[in-house]
Order: structure tokens, then sequence, then C-alpha cells
């Protein structure tokens, strides 16, 4: 069973977040001569800024916002846009949200999207690891509703696209990816943190090709035990106890399972389990054998189906990845577990993750957008008002028009009976001069 060392230590006001370097097998806490120095700078290295002040400006290299130059848009996702800046030579991605429009979405009975970006945030303010992507500064303006996450920019993007089927990865490279996101998975689960949405997707890699663990917008935190009653995820990377419905299961042998299809992705090019339809995947996660091609490796083999059991009781866990034959390459390649610090992450934390709007700001913009919904309704009133009039008119004239018709059809209509009292009535043109039979009642008889 492998061991690990664990340090209590509180942090105050998100700051003193320890520093790792990666060593070829794992992590290491660095140890400096002169500790003062050495906590000054991890705190001014890890504390996250945040800025009250928004400033947007547009010049002639483009937008700006603040001391970030806008570079281009790197994608959009359910919450908001993510842009491309640059900042003193060193560039960002930059997460774009409205907090009104989050707050209108609707995540079960309770909660709305804004919460689950409150809890990204509290997340991402504390965490620090080497495989899980940085957050630098949340630009949070009162006097707007726009909210801006700094982040640290992966070049060399998601670890796989999002198609079905793709060239898989060569498994040396594979075995590399796969023990940087079981050592951030590690260190998020120490921390009782769940991801809930592991999947290449969300695990993006960097210039140098290490994994990064990115994307917390389903994340949960737990106390005494891991277990959940509401699903979140990818349908594809669900396990068979939430596919079955189950009402009350385990983050982390979800988060475990979610690796798994992950690895199996990345080394077959495809994945475990397809159908057109949520319910039948869920159907076959369930209840299909697991297929794995012939000429898999035994170690590789074994692990896959240890991550992919369908029971969760009897599923792999982390200390026995760690330990592997396939991970450590049959102990020829060390694989021990990191060093981590213990912080606090309250509910308390979630709630100030980014600055609520004061009352008196807050009544000032409500009055704001009070006069100009009012103002925008007086104009529809009044363009209304116009409007009506115009079609008063066009009626009175219309039926004016009727009127006149109708005295001509009935002179026409006697002079006719006066000829030929047995006349057809069906079959007189006065019926087309009268208009459809709907027009009646607004003919005066």
């Amino acid at each position: 069973m492998s061991q690990r060392v664990i340090k209590k230590i509180k942090f105050q006001d998100y700051g003193s977040k320890p520093k790792y370097e990666q060593e070829s097998f794992g992590f290491k806490s660095k140890e400096n001569s002169n500790e003062e120095e050495d906590e000054e700078e991890e705190e001014k290295e890890s504390h996250v800024i945040e800025t009250k002040k928004l400033q947007m400006t547009k010049d002639s290299q483009g937008q700006r916002i603040n001391e970030y130059q806008i570079l281009e848009n790197l994608g959009r996702g359910s919450y908001g846009k993510v842009k491309k800046a640059v900042k003193n030579g060193k560039t960002y991605a930059i997460k774009i949200m409205n907090k009104r429009l989050l707050k209108k979405k609707r995540q079960g009975r309770r909660k709305t999207a804004l919460d689950n970006v409150r809890r990204e945030i509290a997340i991402m303010k504390k965490v620090n690891h080497p495989n899980v992507v940085n957050l630098y500064e949340v630009i949070d303006d009162n006097e707007t509703q726009l909210l801006f996450l700094v982040m640290e920019f992966m070049e060399g993007g998601a670890l796989m696209d999002d198609n079905t089927i793709q060239e898989p990865i060569e498994e040396p490279q594979a075995r590399k990816y796969f023990r940087d996101i079981i050592c951030g998975l590690d260190y998020l689960h120490f921390h009782q943190i769940v991801h809930r949405d592991i999947k290449p997707e969300n695990l993006l890699k960097d210039k140098d090709g290490k994994v990064k663990i990115a994307d917390f917008g389903v994340s949960d935190i737990f106390e005494k035990d891991d277990k959940f009653t509401s699903t979140a995820g990818t349908p594809a990377f669900l396990p068979p106890e939430i596919c079955s419905g189950k009402k009350n299961f385990s983050g982390k042998d979800q988060d475990i399972w979610a690796v798994g299809i992950s690895l199996y992705y990345m080394v077959f090019g495809m994945l475990p389990f397809l159908a057109r339809n949520p319910l039948k995947l869920f159907e076959k996660i369930q209840n299909e054998k697991l297929t794995i091609p012939e000429k898999t490796e035994t170690d590789l083999k074994s692990l896959i189906l240890g991550i992919l059991e369908k029971d969760p009781d009897n599923r792999m866990k982390i200390d026995e990845i760690y330990t592997h034959p396939w991970v450590t390459e049959r102990n020829r390649n060390a694989f021990p577990r990191g060093e981590y610090t213990e912080f606090d992450l309250s509910e308390t934390d979630i709630q100030n993750a980014f600055t609520p709007r004061n009352k008196l700001a807050e009544c000032v913009h409500q009055l704001i957008l009070f006069n100009r919904w009012n103002n925008d309704y007086e104009s529809q009133v009044s363009s209304n008002e116009k409007e009506n009039e115009k079609i008063q008119v066009k009626e009175k004239e219309t039926q004016k028009e009727k009127e006149k018709k109708m005295e001509n059809g009935n002179n026409k209509n006697e002079n006719e009976n006066e000829n030929n009292t047995d006349l057809d009535l069906e079959n007189s043109t006065i019926w087309e001069d009268l208009g459809d039979t709907e027009d009646w009642e607004e003919v005066d008889f």
C-alpha cells in the first residue's frame, strides 16, 4: 500500500498554498534554506488575485480587459465563452460569464448555474497542484454583471477531441498521461473534492505535454462521506450505478470509472459503450460486457477491467491504481504518492467565491433597469396607440364600405323579388357582396 505524508495547515484568505515540483515519478514539497522567504514566495505565487474594478477598452491592437489584451476566441461553453489573452508577454485563458444569465439557468430544484460557478471558483481558489489547471485572477466589478476568470492557458489543448473514433495513443504516452490524471485526481479526492465530469475534453495539456484536470463546473465537495444523490456528468462516462437510477452513490467511484473510460478511449481510440440515445446507452453500460481487443497487453487489460468493474464495491481504488503493474511498469518506474497539505473549504468560501453585489449597488442597479424598462414600455405604448388609431380608422372605412354594399344589395334584391319571387338565394351574388359569413357579426343589419 502506498504511503503519503499529511501536513495539516489552515489557509487564511486563500494564501500560503503549498508549491510542488514534479519528479519523474511524482511530486514532493520544495524545501529552501530560508523558510520565511519561501513562505512569502509561496503566498505571492499561489494567491488568487481578486479585482473589483473592470475596465474594458479598445485600441489599435484590439480589445482589452483591464491589463489583458484579448487575442482570439478559444471556445464557448454552457456557462460562457473563453478567450485567449496576453499580459506582460504571458498568455492566459479568460472565461467570461454573465451573472444575471447564470442566475436564470436552473440546475435542479433549488440551484442555479450561478451556484455552480460559485463552487467552481471556490474550489479553484483553494487547489494548487501541477496536474490541476490554475486560476490566477477573478475580475468581478459590482457595476457590471460580467464575471471574468483568468486561468492558466493550456497550449496543448484537450487530451483528445470529442469524436467517437480516433487514432489511439501509444501505450508509453498514454501511461504518462494516465499517471498525470491519477496524481491530480488523488489530490482532489484527498481534499474531499469530486470532479464528476472527468473526460478527455476536460483533461488539458500544457506546452510540455503535462496533463491537467480542468472545468470544475459540476464539481462538489463532501465532508464525512462522498455519497451523492444528484446526477452530474457526461452520459458516456457515467458509471452503472448512476445509469441504473441509484439515489445514493460514491462521487469518488464515479470519478474512477470516468478515468477508466478515458484510459480506454486513449489506448483504443473509441468509447467502450456507444448508443444513439441516452436510454440505450445507460442500458449498455449496466448490462453489456466490456469488450477488450484480443492483442491487448495483459497488465493493461487487468487495469481496465479493474477500473471498469460494474460493481462499485469491487471497483479498483486509487491506492490500487498507484501500485498496479501497468502503471509502474512492473516496478521499473516507481509511482509514489505526493505530499499533500490539508485546507478548509467551507460553504462560506463558496458563498464568498466572488463579491456579492451590495444592497445599495443592487438598489441602484434595479432602479436603472426599471427606468429603462419604463421608458421602453412608454415608447411601446405610444407606438401601439398610434397603430391602434390606424386600425380603427381602417375598420371604420371597411364598415362603411360594407354597409354601402349591403344597401346596394338590398335594393337589387328588392328589384329582383318584384320580378321573381322564387329566386334561389344560394346562387345570388349578394353572398359575395356581403363577404364571408364570419364577417356578418360586424355588419349592422
